[in-house]
């Protein structure tokens, strides 16, 4: 109800702000997301940039609600890995690949996997 005037308050408050999408999940189980969405202001997407990569970021992606501290973390990971050129590195159950792609200048070859199909 009133969605409008909570999405204009929201946008009009919170600057930043570039997009807000509705889910709807009518199944009793602890499934956080249901099948059905609705974008209601924007996109249903999110552009980001961790360590200089930029992500197209689905509304249905898992994704650190922290990017500053995200990319602490990466840059740490990355310095007590002591990669080389020559290494090549596998980032399991890699979501959307932010990790992958933040060592991908370090070793010579990534390789994500993961087990939900990608949208994009």
């Amino acid at each position: 109800p009133r969605k409008e005037i909570l999405i204009k308050k929201l946008v009009n408050r919170y600057k930043k702000i570039v997009s807000i999408v509705q889910n709807y999940n009518p199944e009793k189980n602890n499934i956080i997301l249901g099948k059905k969405s609705r974008v209601l202001y924007g996109e249903d997407f999110i552009r980001d940039d961790i360590n200089g990569v930029m992500f197209k970021v689905s509304h249905r992606s898992f994704y650190q609600v922290n990017p500053n501290q995200t990319e602490e973390l990466y840059k740490k990971a990355i310095d007590y890995a002591e990669l080389t050129p020559n290494d090549i590195v596998i980032d399991a159950y890699c979501g959307i690949g932010t990790i992958g792609l933040s060592v991908a200048n370090y070793c010579k070859t990534v390789l994500g996997v993961e087990v939900v199909v990608s949208v994009f």
